[in-house]
């Protein structure tokens, strides 16, 4: 009897992983989580093979009209380095937004330098429409995804803003978004190069909304 209930267990885990939700406030939930993503889940309709400025452009129009008002969004840049913190080794990027998931455009191993990596798309100035929403921001890597819920940012037009952390000693990190200008003196991939003025969201506790382990 126990033999059959383990393969079954190894039948049931080849079909779907196990996801484990923790909240803020601590309660967890499990739930099967179906590896087989389909891919209009996840990704944009552009070929895997378009061209790097094509990629962009996708991405960052497309979750908003032609003619419709916008706000920018992308992340202060920091090094990327392997690690298991939970601000290490991908940058924030967005991941709903007024509960609608923000999709990516899939990689061609067969097109390597029209790749875009998880840096790329958190450098992208990805349009926003103004007015009052909810955002769901995600960062971590694998099995160690942290989602940071902000809810009601207003955003105005024609306004670019940014998503940083500030790192608190011995304490939970804070998000904050805020309005930027550039420093040229700096190459746009460094943090310097990011000068931070009008806060307009501080003091979110960052992974807030829950924290999601895949087995």
């Amino acid at each position: 009897m126990q033999i059959k209930l383990l393969l079954l267990i190894g039948l049931l885990g080849s079909l779907s992983g196990c996801q484990v939700v923790t909240t803020a406030d601590n309660k967890k939930s499990v739930s099967m989580l179906p590896l087989n993503i389909p891919d209009e889940v996840r990704y944009l309709n552009v070929s895997p093979k378009a061209s790097i400025e094509e990629k962009r452009e996708a991405y960052t129009n497309q979750l908003v009209s032609t003619a419709q008002q916008y706000a920018t969004i992308k992340t202060i840049p920091y090094e990327f380095f392997q690690g298991s913190g939970s601000l290490s080794a991908y940058p924030y990027t967005l991941y709903t937004f007024d509960q609608k998931r923000v999709k990516f455009i899939e990689n061609s191993i067969l097109s390597p330098s029209t790749t875009m990596t998880r840096f790329d798309y958190s450098q992208a100035k990805l349009k926003l429409p103004v007015g009052q929403h909810d955002l769901v921001f995600v960062s971590g890597v694998g099995s160690h995804s942290y989602f940071t819920q902000i809810k009601n940012v207003i955003l105005e037009a024609n306004k670019d803003y940014v998503i940083g952390v500030d790192r608190i000693p011995n304490g939970k990190a804070q998000v904050f978004i805020a309005e930027y200008e550039i420093d040229s003196k700096f190459k746009l991939n460094e943090p310097e190069s990011i000068i931070v003025k009008k806060r307009i969201i501080q003091g979110v506790e960052h992974g807030n909304f829950k924290r999601v382990s895949v087995y």
